[in-house]
């Protein structure tokens, strides 16, 4: 019921809506408020640079979270048609990308750029062919390996995180929290604040950035640069809505997203991820810790059985999940 409300009170303002003067109006929705990394430095340029190459034929309403329902019905809300647009976390729709969950997996990477470009390629060279087959993706790609910060804990060793209840954004991350002596809670991220205050969890693996744009500086005050894993982000569009554009402008949808789109954002919070973490440094009241490479050897180790049993997982797919990891591997290596 709640969804048939939420769709129908959807459908009714965009329907009310002004009718604008363009083509193309194409509404997109945020995962983060206006003012997030991501949403100045990437979606809101990459709105602006299709409107201006459309010669004015494609308006594109760029929303901040929450407008256009909440982030975990986002792909939904695109896939039906409700909304043209959405940036996203793909965990939030939980069993719906299990190929690319590879990129989920432990200690893969360490740069959000090399990430990224691995995770646009795999899917452009078609490993990723059930996971988004009823949508067209603009952007896919990965964050820095998040950071785990707590309420007050010190987190410098595998046994400090045992009993920490941590918010996770995935499954498979989750997991590896969980072998690691964690208890993972699976929430959005617009649900923190609140499970903060009341204590349903203590922690939570995030980025640096993330801590002020969601109003946590109070909550959150040891910052553990773990790089455990991270999730994977979609910016995706509605695929009748891209078929029903003439050629010329498909091209001006498609010469701003791919390859190119999905690296930068990734290049992108690498910078401003080490910015935030140094900023966090300098202010009173925030303790910053570094984890030294044995305990990082020692969670490489503990999480290691996450890798045999995500490759049972895909094999009972039908997938050969230790080629699509060798892949994986071999793409991120050669960037490196």
């Amino acid at each position: 019921m709640k969804r048939h409300l939420l769709t129908a009170f959807l459908t009714l303002a965009v329907t009310s809506a002004p009718a604008a003067a363009q083509e193309f109006t194409f509404r997109f929705a945020s995962l983060t408020p206006e003012g997030g990394y991501v949403h100045e430095n990437h979606l809101r340029p990459f709105a602006e640079a299709v409107m201006a190459d459309s010669d004015g034929r494609i308006s594109i309403d760029l929303q901040p979270v929450g407008v256009f329902g909440t982030p975990a019905q986002a792909y939904e809300l695109v896939e039906s048609g409700v909304i043209d647009m959405a940036w996203t976390v793909q965990g939030y729709t939980g069993g719906r990308f299990p190929q690319s969950s590879v990129f989920e997996l432990p200690f893969l990477f360490d740069r959000a750029e090399h990430g990224s470009a691995a995770l646009w390629t795999m899917y452009e060279e078609g490993h990723f062919d059930r996971d988004y087959g009823s949508v067209k993706p603009l952007a896919l790609y990965m964050h820095r390996p998040y950071g785990l910060f707590t309420t007050g804990r010190v987190v410098e060793t595998v046994e400090d995180m045992s009993g920490l209840r941590v918010r996770t954004p995935s499954a498979v991350v989750g997991e590896a929290l969980e072998l690691l002596g964690a208890t993972q809670v699976g929430m959005q991220v617009t649900e923190m604040p609140e499970a903060l205050r009341l204590g349903t969890i203590d922690s939570s693996v995030f980025p640096w950035e993330a801590i002020t744009l969601f109003g946590l500086e109070d909550s959150l005050s040891i910052l553990t640069d773990a790089q455990i894993a991270a999730p994977r982000f979609i910016v995706l569009m509605n695929r009748d809505s891209y078929e029903r554009l003439p050629d010329d402008l498909k091209e001006v949808i498609d010469d701003h997203a791919g390859l190119d789109f999905s690296r930068a954002i990734g290049a992108g919070l690498d910078a401003r991820e080490l910015e935030d973490k140094a900023r966090f440094d300098e202010m009173e009241g925030y303790q910053v810790i570094e984890l030294d490479d044995a305990v990082r050897e020692e969670m490489i180790t503990l999480t290691t059985p996450l890798l045999e049993t995500w490759k049972s997982d895909m094999e009972q797919r039908g997938v050969d999940g230790a080629a699509m990891f060798e892949q994986a591997q071999k793409l991120i290596s050669d960037m490196q």
